[in-house]
């Protein structure tokens, strides 16, 4: 995510919540950046937010970016340091939608982070709709009968 001293990491996610940990505060921790957060989330106070604490990358599972375009419908806003929203759970409609509303380089949707390990991630240019191209040295296999799938197909 190239987080630097200059960024500020919003948690949406309660903080015992691994992405939480590793995808917001951690990541500003280690760079010596900002980490911004309130009580309980709010879809209509999550564009004040970034502008007031200066929030460059957010997290979120589940509803967050769904909740927030439809607290923010119609609106247009990239007067702001939004960059890179990151979680999973969001539809790709979501994604782009997001991404174009709030002028953000990246939503970066991340597939089995803590369900096991083999997490894929959704990266500019991959197949519109995907979860993300499976790296390269990763090997998937067929439930049914065991044997090796071909991924071009999967």
């Amino acid at each position: 995510m190239n987080f630097t001293e200059n960024d500020v990491a919003y948690g949406v996610m309660p903080h015992f919540h691994s992405n939480s940990v590793y995808l917001a505060y951690i990541p500003a921790i280690m760079c010596a950046g900002g980490f911004a957060f309130r009580r309980k989330f709010s879809a209509s106070g999550f564009l004040p937010d970034i502008k007031k604490f200066g929030v460059t990358t957010f997290n979120y599972v589940g509803k967050p970016l769904a909740y927030i375009l439809a607290a923010t419908e119609g609106m247009v806003d990239h007067d702001n340091r939004l960059r890179i929203a990151i979680g999973n759970g969001a539809s790709a409609v979501e994604q782009d939608t997001f991404r174009e509303r709030f002028g953000l380089d990246w939503v970066m949707e991340v597939f089995g982070s803590t369900e096991g390990g083999a997490t894929v991630i959704r990266m500019p240019g991959d197949p519109e709709g995907s979860v993300g191209v499976m790296a390269p040295e990763l090997e998937l296999f067929r439930e049914e009968d065991g044997e090796k799938a071909d991924t071009a197909q999967v």
